[in-house]
């Protein structure tokens, strides 16, 4: 998306909202350039509008991508016993429960994806057929289950379609994999996201048509970490969007393979903010981290983004 021609209330965007869409860019192409992350902290004055344009960031790139098969493939090789993935059954949508993946099952396929229908039926299905009649969720039972019908599937529609390439969106709704993660006050997240309205080339839309967790429909770019996700797998080069400095402290010693965005509110509690920040200059310390703050303005720098007055940055790794 070209983020000079967005405009919000028929205004252009102000340096506050293209500065963290930048750095959005910025860190998921070096996520998926190098394969890995590193950390941030970010004071801003309202940390939650800061991480849609910073998540709105992120997508834009996962929508440019040039999704090849073999990679909606290995996504559904991930898959294991229990996962449920949506069955597109003749127009008919049902939620299904995956059995097992079975290699050099029936030639020329190298693999089907065995599912359970109902009254004990199953069903392998090659992956020729994957991205075209099933969608990856990222629900998983421990036991199989009989499959249910879905009524009124909503598998995705709308705007996302019509401002990145249709073809790229419908192999993200295969995959269902998430840009970013996030930890914060959910409902304050929810509540806001509607609250700016924005147009681009003829299109209008907000934040909740970018930003989806399966809510509303069976499409979700997003996920929000609960304390049940505590064993969640979060790799090398994801990213992990902590929202607020209480929540961010909290977050500071988790999870630390991957990359970890901290988002403060400079109009929170003074204390607590202090103690995010001295928690983090520690942990660097103690850890031996490397500091990566220039590096981060330099890239800032070389897409033509400054930094507003007042924001403070550090990155590390």
């Amino acid at each position: 998306m070209d983020f000079s021609k967005l405009n919000i209330y028929d205004k252009k965007l102000s340096n506050w909202m293209l500065f963290p869409i930048r750095i959005g860019q910025i860190l998921k192409r070096y996520s998926n350039t190098s394969k890995t992350a590193f950390n941030v902290y970010i004071s801003v004055p309202n940390s939650i509008m800061f991480s849609y344009f910073l998540f709105q960031g992120m997508f834009d790139v996962e929508a440019h991508r040039k999704i090849r098969d073999s990679k909606i493939i290995s996504r559904f090789l991930e898959l294991v016993p229990g996962s449920i993935v949506y069955y597109d059954d003749k127009g008919t949508w049902r939620r299904c429960s995956v059995i097992s993946i079975e290699e050099n099952f029936k030639p020329p396929h190298k693999y089907h994806l065995q599912i359970q229908l109902n009254q004990g039926i199953k069903m392998f299905m090659p992956e020729s057929q994957w991205k075209d009649k099933l969608l990856i969720t990222n629900v998983k039972y421990e036991e199989i289950l009989n499959a249910r019908v879905v009524k009124d599937f909503e598998k995705f529609s709308g705007v996302l379609s019509s401002l990145y390439s249709p073809k790229t969106i419908k192999a993200l709704e295969s995959l269902s994999n998430p840009t970013a993660y996030f930890s914060g006050n959910k409902a304050d997240f929810h509540r806001y996201l509607d609250s700016m309205k924005f147009e681009y080339k003829g299109i209008s839309f907000t934040h909740e048509d970018i930003i989806h967790f399966g809510l509303k429909n069976h499409f979700a770019n997003a996920y929000w970490l609960t304390n049940k996700d505590e064993d969640l797998e979060i790799y090398d080069n994801e990213w992990f969007i902590s929202i607020g400095a209480s929540k961010s402290l909290a977050n500071l010693e988790t999870r630390k393979n991957c990359g970890k965005i901290f988002i403060e509110d400079q109009f929170e509690n003074v204390a607590t903010s202090e103690q995010l920040r001295d928690s983090i200059m520690q942990r660097i310390m103690l850890d031996e981290c490397k500091i990566l703050t220039e590096n981060l303005i330099t890239l800032l720098e070389q897409e033509q983004v400054s930094i507003p007055n007042g924001v403070n940055i550090i990155a590390w790794k």
